[in-house]
C-alpha cells in the first residue's frame, strides 16, 4: 500500500507511470500495490501490479530509469529526482505494470487492515471473503448480516447497511438473508436447490453452498 501525491497518482491510474521512486525498499517481496491518493478520504483508489524492484545508488537508478521516468508528462526531472533523494545513499525504483485496476468504488483502508493512510510502504491484510447473506450492489462484496443489522433492528421488511469493503450504504430486505436452525433432516423444509437438510424460514433465500433457490409457501 502506497500513498501517492498528485499528479503522480493519476499517472499510475492511467498506466503511464513506469516507476514509483522510494527512499526505502520494500521489506518483503511484493507483486502489487494498492494506491491511496494523498489528501483524499480513507480509501484505496487503485491497484497496480509490480514487475520488479530495483535498488541502487541514486545515480545508478537515475541512469537506469531516467528515460522511462521522464518520457511521459509530468515526468520527474533530473533536478527533482536528486532533490528527492538528497542525502540518501540508496534509491528504490518499483517497476509498475502497465494495466492498473481502478477501484470503482474505492476500497476502505480499514478493509485492507490499515488504520489510516500510510506515510511509507505498508502491507495490506484484506479481510477474508465471507459467504455472504447479501451482496453490495456497488462493489460486489458479500458479507454476513450482523446481529445489530437484523436481530437488533426494529424493522419489518427493509433496513440500511454499510458495505465493509467500500463503505457504501444500501437497503436490504428480509428475504435476501438466510436464516438457519440445525434440525434433523426434514424433506418438507429441505432446500429445493441444494438439497440441504438445514431448515430455513419461509420466503427467505437459501445461501447454503451458493444456492439461490427460494422456498415457496
Amino acid at each position: 500500500m502506497l500513498t501517492v501525491k498528485q499528479p503522480y497518482a493519476d499517472r499510475i491510474m492511467e498506466g503511464t507511470k513506469r516507476y514509483e521512486f522510494r527512499r526505502k525498499a520494500p521489506a518483503r517481496d511484493i507483486d502489487g500495490l494498492y494506491v491511496h491518493i494523498a489528501g483524499t478520504g480513507p480509501y484505496a483508489q487503485a491497484y497496480v501490479g509490480v514487475n520488479c524492484v530495483h535498488t541502487g545508488t541514486p545515480e545508478a537508478i537515475w541512469e537506469y530509469c531516467s528515460e522511462c521516468a521522464a518520457i511521459m508528462p509530468p515526468g520527474i526531472s533530473r533536478e527533482d529526482f536528486f532533490a528527492y533523494f538528497d542525502g540518501c545513499e540508496t534509491a528504490t525504483a518499483i517497476s509498475l505494470a502497465p494495466r492498473p485496476q481502478v477501484l470503482n468504488p474505492p476500497i476502505l483502508l480499514e478493509y485492507l487492515g490499515l488504520k489510516g493512510a500510510p506515510q511509507s510502504i505498508a502491507y495490506a491484510k484484506p479481510q477474508q471473503p465471507e459467504i455472504g447473506d447479501y451482496t453490495c450492489p456497488y462493489c460486489g462484496h458479500e458479507q454476513q448480516a450482523t446481529y445489530d443489522e437484523w436481530e437488533g433492528s426494529d424493522f419489518e421488511d427493509r433496513t440500511t447497511v454499510w458495505c465493509r469493503r467500500c463503505g457504501q450504504s444500501f437497503d436490504v430486505y428480509r428475504e435476501w438473508v438466510a436464516y438457519y436452525t440445525n434440525v434433523d433432516p426434514d424433506p418438507f423444509s429441505m432446500c429445493p436447490g441444494s438439497e440441504s437438510t438445514e431448515r430455513f424460514r419461509d420466503g427467505w433465500r437459501c445461501r447454503i453452498g451458493g444456492c439461490a433457490a427460494m422456498k415457496e409457501d
